[in-house]
């Protein structure tokens, strides 16, 4: 087993390179410095059990960034520092993410919006998240905000675009999906997307003109052609309709 990192001490390591002793009088430490005015807003919303256990995260991972140094104070390891705390919620956002606890994430991002307001793809993760749990204008909120710190954020232009088509704002939608496809060319759910938006409009040339795009990029995404056969039908162009959901079929079929 490997000795505690604290100079001096020959006692096993516990938990983030310490012995048990020395770790818990790091615990009380952080306790105590979490009483401070200055980090209690930084944690801003945390409670206290909540902000112990971020800022001990942070030791942690100050601990693995520095690995095979002896720790010889408290001090210099103790003191929140943003950066540090935007890794620990970020990480606990892609967990939460994982296990579908967008509720969660959505908290832990508004934390690292704070931390950050000019960071372009914490407004991004944050609009997702919104998303996830139906809160749709609170997303499109936070996805124009990304794109005002970064105006090429293909995937918050994407994003933008759909939102906007589901409110049928459609030529809002226009505008984000255009620009999307401007960034990403080869993106073929904003060729789709974009169909989808100049059927509602009832510009069946062009969203033809769209579909068949995204099937040339992706031939076997059923939805594409499902969406083109619509089109057609809508066109009066019923033979074209007629093939597009045989192929449909035969993809659904054979998938």
């Amino acid at each position: 087993m490997e000795e505690c990192k604290i100079k001096g001490c020959a006692e096993e390591e516990y938990k983030i390179g310490l012995c048990e002793k020395h770790y818990q009088e790091l615990v009380a430490e952080a306790s105590t410095n979490l009483a401070n005015r200055e980090v209690v807003k930084l944690a801003d919303g945390t409670d206290m059990k909540e902000a112990v256990g971020v800022h001990l995260e942070v030791l942690s991972l100050r601990t693995a960034r520095s690995l095979g140094k002896l720790v010889t104070t408290y001090k210099n390891i103790t003191k929140l520092d943003e950066q540090d705390v935007c890794e620990i919620y970020l990480k606990k956002a892609d967990s939460c993410e994982k296990r579908g606890q967008y509720n969660k994430a959505v908290s832990l991002m508004q934390k690292v919006v704070k931390l950050k307001p000019e960071d372009t793809m914490a407004y991004y993760r944050l609009g997702f998240d919104y998303e996830k749990i139906g809160m749709n204008d609170e997303a499109i909120d936070a996805y124009i905000k990304s794109i005002k710190f970064d105006a090429e954020n293909l995937n918050s232009h994407y994003r933008l675009g759909m939102l906007y088509s589901w409110n049928e704002s459609y030529n809002e939608a226009l505008i984000h999906l255009k620009k999307a496809l401007e960034l990403g060319p080869e993106f073929a759910e904003v060729h789709y997307r974009l169909g989808i938006v100049y059927d509602k409009k009832k510009k069946y040339t062009e969203a033809i003109e769209c579909f068949n795009k995204a099937i040339e990029i992706d031939p076997v995404n059923i939805r594409f052609y499902k969406s083109l056969g619509f089109t057609y039908d809508s066109n009066g162009m019923h033979e074209e309709s007629i093939t597009c959901f045989k192929k449909a079929v035969e993809l659904e079929d054979r998938f």
